[in-house]
C-alpha cells in the first residue's frame, strides 16, 4: 500500500514541479494510463506550465480483493485533489480545476526487488 501511494501522490509532485524523471521509474513500459498520465503532464511542461501546488491527498488506502489477474496485488485509493491552477513560470493561469474526489485502483507487481505499478483504473 505504501508504494501504491507514494506513486500516486508522486504524479502529483511531478505536476507541481514539472519533472516527470522519477515518475516514470515508478511504472512498467506496459501501463498504458501511467504513460498518458506522464505525456500530459510533458506536454504542459513543454508549454512552461505546471500546478500551482500540490494537489493530490490520500484519503484512505486498502487493499483490494482481487486483481483482476493483472497484477501481483492491487491498492484502492481514495483520493482528494484540490482545486489547482495551471500556471507559467511568472504565475499567470492558463486554466483552473474544480476540487475532485475519486477512487483510483494501482495494479502493482514485485520484479526485480521492488514494486512497479503496471496498471490503474480511476473512478470518479
Amino acid at each position: 500500500m505504501a508504494f501504491a501511494k507514494f506513486y500516486w501522490k508522486e504524479t502529483s509532485r511531478a505536476a507541481y514541479v514539472g519533472d516527470t524523471s522519477l515518475l516514470k521509474t515508478l511504472y512498467s513500459p506496459d501501463c498504458a494510463p501511467c504513460k498518458a498520465y506522464v505525456d500530459i503532464v510533458n506536454k504542459d511542461i513543454a508549454n512552461g506550465l505546471r500546478t500551482d501546488i500540490l494537489a493530490t491527498s490520500i484519503k484512505k488506502s486498502t487493499l483490494a480483493a482481487k486483481t483482476d489477474g493483472k497484477s501481483d496485488e492491487a491498492v484502492s485509493l481514495t483520493a482528494t485533489d484540490a482545486a489547482y491552477e495551471l500556471v507559467d513560470a511568472s504565475g499567470k493561469s492558463a486554466g483552473k480545476t474544480d476540487p475532485l474526489t475519486y477512487r483510483i485502483i494501482i495494479y502493482v507487481d514485485w520484479e526485480g526487488g521492488e514494486w512497479t505499478v503496471v496498471d490503474s483504473y480511476m473512478i470518479t
